[in-house]
């Protein structure tokens, strides 16, 4: 028989039930989608010098190409379930 461990709350990713990576309020998917949404906002400040982190996030989220995990990481900026911020 496994025993799987269960993750304690302050384990969880703060957007889905699977464990977080250490010193990431994310799991290793959420993680990924945040740091390329990151990376992507600073590419477009690059190009649109007075782009908000807010209406990227708008522009980002009402793309129909965006996938799940980063609608998601900005679902969860969003709500204020984390900070979000660059």
């Amino acid at each position: 028989m496994h025993k799987y461990k269960v993750p304690r709350q302050e384990e969880k990713c703060v957007i889905c039930d699977r464990l977080r990576e250490s010193e990431s309020l994310y799991c290793k998917y959420h993680r990924l989608a945040y740091e390329r949404l990151k990376s992507g906002y600073n590419e477009w400040r690059k190009r649109k010098k007075n782009i908000t982190w807010s209406k990227y996030l708008d522009v980002v989220y009402n793309n129909k190409y965006t996938g799940k995990w980063i609608k998601e990481v900005i679902e969860g900026i969003r709500r204020g379930k984390h900070e979000g911020k660059t």
